[in-house]
C-alpha cells in the first residue's frame, strides 16, 4: 500500500481547483483564507505585481475568499492593488466572509455564492481614551447613531468602484 502526503494531496487539490475557476471566469485566481490585517496586505502586493508579470496574464482577478475579517484599512490597500492591476475583480465566496471579509467581497465587481455561502455583518471598531469599544456598543444611544454613521462613512468611503452583481447557484 502507498503512502499518501497529505500536504502534496491538498496543494494538488487546490491547483486543479484554482484552475478549473480559472478557466470557467477567465481570469487570475488568488486564494485569501487568512485574517484581513497587516502584513497581508503588502504580501498582496508582491503576489499580484508577480502574477501580472507573467505572459498572457489575464486583466480578470478573481479572489477565493474565507476570512473571519479584520482590518478595513487593510481592505484598502488590498483594493486600490487589486484595482490598480486588474479591469475586473470577482470574488468566489464558497463558505464565508465575515466583516471586513464582506467589505471586501463588495468591492468586487461580481460576487459568485453557493447557497451554503455566508456574508457577515460589518462591525466597525475604533479607540477612544478608554480603549477599544465596538461602534455597535457604542451606538445603543440616541446621540451616538450619528457617530456610527459618520465612522462606517469615513472609513468606507471610496472603497468601491462599482455596484456588485450577485451570482448564487
Amino acid at each position: 500500500m502507498d503512502t499518501v502526503n497529505v500536504s502534496q494531496l491538498g496543494i494538488a487539490v487546490l491547483r486543479n481547483m484554482n484552475s478549473e475557476i480559472a478557466s470557467k471566469l477567465d481570469g487570475e485566481v488568488i486564494l485569501i483564507r487568512c485574517p484581513i490585517q497587516a502584513p497581508l496586505d503588502d504580501q498582496f502586493r508582491i503576489v499580484v505585481e508577480h502574477l501580472k508579470q507573467k505572459t498572457g496574464c489575464k486583466d480578470r482577478l478573481i479572489v477565493v475568499l474565507e476570512t473571519n475579517g479584520g482590518h478595513i484599512e487593510t481592505v484598502k490597500r488590498l483594493v486600490d492593488v487589486m484595482r490598480r492591476h486588474f479591469s475586473e475583480v470577482y470574488f468566489v465566496i464558497a463558505s464565508y466572509a465575515y466583516s471586513a471579509g464582506t467589505v471586501l467581497a463588495l468591492s468586487g465587481d461580481k460576487i459568485f455564492m453557493d447557497y451554503y455561502s455566508v456574508v457577515g455583518p460589518i462591525d466597525p471598531q475604533y479607540a477612544d481614551d478608554n480603549g477599544g469599544l465596538s461602534c455597535r456598543e457604542r451606538a445603543t444611544s440616541p446621540s451616538s447613531k450619528s457617530l456610527l454613521t459618520e465612522l462606517t462613512g469615513q472609513r468606507l468611503r471610496g472603497l468601491t468602484r462599482t455596484r456588485p452583481s450577485w451570482h448564487i447557484s
